[in-house]
């Protein structure tokens, strides 16, 4: 019984900081930029495992802008893969601070995410 309490309370304090991370990344995180900017956008669609997001970036916006953005949205980039359809990388790897047009994500991009976990945890 006190083994699996504990097991409780190490998850309870996992996911409340992993709401913390998640509420520090939304204060962190430009306004969207509007449809009609004359500035280049990224338009960007994320397929997670269990949705399909979509956010727009300047094309000047440094990866970490998106990367801020994947984890407010519950997705941090320690988690989940960040994959370029074609060709196929992990952008979350690169440099965090080349600017989404240099990655060539502009006009569009679909990006998928990919859990790094090889078990997943959800399934006792």
């Amino acid at each position: 019984e006190a083994k699996r309490r504990s097991e409780q309370e190490a998850k309870e304090k996992e996911e409340q900081q992993a709401k913390q991370e998640q509420d520090e990344a939304k204060n962190q995180l430009p306004s969207e930029p509007p449809a009609d900017s004359s500035d280049p956008l990224a338009n960007i669609r994320f397929r997670t495992p269990g949705e399909t997001l979509t956010r727009r970036f300047y094309g000047s916006d440094k990866l970490s802008t998106l990367l801020t953005y994947l984890t407010s949205v519950g997705y941090k980039p320690d988690n989940y893969k960040v994959l370029s359809s074609w060709p196929r990388r992990d952008i979350s790897v690169l440099d965090p601070n080349s600017s989404l047009a240099d990655l060539k994500l502009c006009p569009q991009e679909t990006l998928t995410l990919e859990s790094r976990r090889t078990e997943e945890s959800d399934s006792e």
